[in-house]
């Protein structure tokens, strides 16, 4: 199962990203030549970003925070993008999200495109992600109504939750990880109440060399997603997307 075609979808970003193993020295004029092969879908012109790369290590537990340079080959109006680091290709659409059947393409071609400029690599990791953004148009929605688990009822306590954070992690059989964060966030307009459903769907336990696999991956990993995005929801949340 995928995403159902909605009305009025909720996806705020949509993104894939690969991390690859490292090889050899940074080719600075890499993403000047990734971005003469995909001119045709990001017309802006390249810029660079800031970024922290946080790596864990569970045997030494250990945190290591890295600051690193990406440099991002957006669209004019900022909405689509890709980015490419010294060992990393990420491909993100904002809002107003286009479909898997238009997203999956870009995925494609900027992989396709980096494989080019690149030379062969190894894919250590595959990530998709979908963040969403629910508005309820009234303040004080109760979060049960619209998500399939209930975190308002605090009986011990005597008290309603107005705000919280849930942060899970589960692994399934095939050892595809799913990351969920689900929270309230400060509604942007008055009058109503928000919530994030964030879902990362994670390919990290096994290299992958061949396009065709790792494209393969992506698309299991966008199933995994669409599959959990709908079992959280009641049938009150498909109505405000507008759904059937």
């Amino acid at each position: 199962m995928s995403h159902r075609t909605y009305k009025n979808p909720p996806i705020i970003e949509a993104l894939c990203e690969f991390t690859f193993t490292p090889t050899g020295e940074w080719n600075p004029t890499l993403p000047e030549q990734l971005h003469q092969l995909i001119r045709q879908d990001y017309d802006g012109e390249i810029r660079q970003a800031k970024v922290q790369i946080v790596t864990t290590d569970p045997e030494n537990n250990s945190v290591t925070v890295q600051n690193d340079i990406r440099f991002q080959l957006p669209t004019k109006d900022a909405t689509r993008l890709v980015s490419v680091g010294r060992n990393t290709l990420s491909i993100n659409v904002l809002k107003p999200y286009e479909g898997w059947t238009l997203f999956r393409p870009r995925i494609e071609r900027a992989l396709r495109s980096y494989y080019k400029v690149a030379g062969q690599r190894t894919a250590t990791r595959v990530g998709v992600r979908y963040i969403n953004k629910i508005v309820v148009e009234y303040p004080g929605a109760n979060s049960a109504d619209y998500f399939g688990f209930n975190l308002s009822e605090e009986s011990a306590l005597g008290a309603k939750l107005t705000n919280f954070m849930k942060r899970s992690e589960y692994v399934a059989e095939d050892q595809t990880k799913i990351l969920i964060t689900h929270a309230t966030i400060e509604p942007s307009a008055s009058g109503t109440t928000e919530f994030i459903l964030d879902i990362d769907t994670v390919v990290d336990g096994r290299a992958l060399e061949q396009i065709e696999d790792i494209l393969a991956s992506v698309e299991t990993l966008h199933t995994t997603e669409g599959r959990a995005f709908e079992s959280f929801l009641t049938k009150k949340a498909r109505d405000v997307f507008d759904g059937e």
